[in-house]
């Protein structure tokens, strides 16, 4: 009878060992179908992905338009380069309450200038070619010139002129 006992406690280790292999097995196996399954659906998505799951924007050799608009989310402009009809051209950069802060631009027959707006929408700063102020440069006829587009241009918070070169 203890023969028996034993016998059965070794048929019965061997059956729990070969339980506990076999449900091991089926894990490996169901995790190596799961892996299998998500590398096929992976491959089946369109173009690539980015993480926050919007596919990256396609990249154009060459936009052509005669202006383009920058807003944030909520759709306030931010920013706007602009090509008119007269030959100029200009980048303007506006503050989140749409004044302008800063002015790029080149003008036909005039030439380019960097203009700075304070928050108040007064001009502080121009580099470049202006109408802002007038030139201290007379010409035989008395006729005043704009400020050259080698000039720099510096005004206070009233838009009285501090400092001018040339």
């Amino acid at each position: 009878m203890n023969r028996d006992r034993s016998e059965l406690q070794a048929w019965t280790s061997r059956l729990e060992s070969l339980e506990r292999r076999q449900r091991r097995t089926q894990r490996a196996m169901a995790l190596a179908a799961l892996c299998v399954s998500a590398a096929l659906l992976m491959g089946q998505a369109p173009g690539i992905i980015t993480p926050a799951g919007i596919p990256p924007p396609s990249i154009e050799d060459r936009v052509v338009a005669r202006e383009f608009s920058l807003v944030d989310r909520e759709g306030i402009l931010l920013g706007s380069l602009v090509a008119d009809d007269t030959g100029s051209a200009s980048l303007v950069l506006f503050d989140t309450d749409s004044r302008p802060r800063a002015i790029l631009s080149v003008r036909e027959n005039f030439g380019p200038a960097l203009t700075l707006y304070d928050g108040n929408g007064q001009a502080r700063t121009v580099l470049g070619a202006t109408t802002l102020v007038a030139s201290h440069v007379t010409d035989e006829a008395g006729v005043t010139e704009r400020q050259p587009a080698s000039s720099l241009v510096l005004f206070d918070g009233e838009g009285q002129l501090l400092f001018r070169t040339p």
